[in-house]
């Protein structure tokens, strides 16, 4: 499982009122009942989830009724890579990223949930030569978004670029990669952008755990205004050589995903241990 959304909801500790607002979207209304249709008491099964961060909510969802084991994500290591110089030159040129700008990519389709409106305000906080390129949002009310980056005074920093086809290429034109949600799983994006060698700022909701090694590839922050932008002004400066940083998620192989699946099904020792 890579979210429980129903573990999202209490999190957020709504009002009864905007619960029932937030249950009136269809889209979440039906992932909150698949889940619960999953882990009715029928039969003995085994639940995964994508980060031992999620293991307890999943363990509270099927309140003991089932197994659940910890697999981690896993990522493309080929489409992922650090870019070569001339690579990044002609990725910059194609998300029209201007010398001596230090580019902060975000990536989410759910633009409250992964935290954009605290990571715009943060902007008004940073240099001026720190710009946002926000990719994805298409069922977004980007209008809104817009006013929001009008009224905090980075209207000319932040752009919003609608899907992009190519992420390995979006990202290769960053220098910064930013995620400051108010829950996820494991973020795949994440993922991408530190195989891709970017630093990254994830938020302490995210599994920082078991993606950060603090100083390193990144550094987790609040979801706080003040808070995310000092910690994209720390990733910016902290030099850590590109390699280096994909050197952190290289275990992240579908090979080794696919394995802890087969040991899992097999009973296996090395799967079992995953097992609570």
């Amino acid at each position: 499982m890579h979210n429980v959304f129903s573990a999202e909801l209490r999190r957020r500790r709504l009002s009864r009122l905007r619960l029932l607002l937030a249950l009136a979207n269809p889209t979440r209304a039906m992932r909150v009942l698949k889940e619960h249709i999953l882990a009715a008491p029928i039969g003995r099964r085994t639940f995964v989830a994508v980060s031992s961060q999620a293991v307890p909510e999943v363990e509270e969802l099927t309140r003991g009724r089932h197994h659940v084991a910890a697999i981690p994500n896993a990522i493309d290591l080929d489409r992922f890579h650090p870019a070569g110089e001339e690579d990044r030159r002609e990725a910059r040129m194609s998300f029209k990223v201007q010398d001596g700008t230090r580019a902060v990519g975000f990536i989410g389709h759910e633009f409250k949930r992964k935290g954009l409106p605290e990571l715009i305000l943060g902007f008004a906080l940073l240099p001026a030569d720190f710009e946002l390129f926000v990719a994805g949002g298409e069922s977004q009310n980007i209008d809104a978004f817009q006013h929001l980056v009008d009224e905090a005074g980075v209207s000319s920093r932040v752009h919003f670029l609608g899907t992009v086809e190519d992420t390995p290429a979006f990202l290769r034109a960053m220098d910064v990669f930013c995620l400051p949600s108010h829950y996820e799983g494991t973020p795949m994006v994440a993922l991408e952008a530190l195989a891709t060698g970017l630093p990254a700022v994830l938020s302490e909701h995210c599994p920082v755990d078991e993606l950060l090694n603090v100083g390193v590839n990144g550094f987790a922050c609040r979801v706080d205004p003040r808070d995310i932008a000092d910690q994209l002004l720390a990733a910016n400066s902290l030099g850590t050589d590109p390699q280096a940083i994909r050197s952190t998620v290289q275990d992240r192989t579908w090979r080794a995903a696919a394995v802890s699946y087969l040991e899992l099904l097999d009973g296996t020792p090395a799967a079992t241990t995953a097992v609570h």
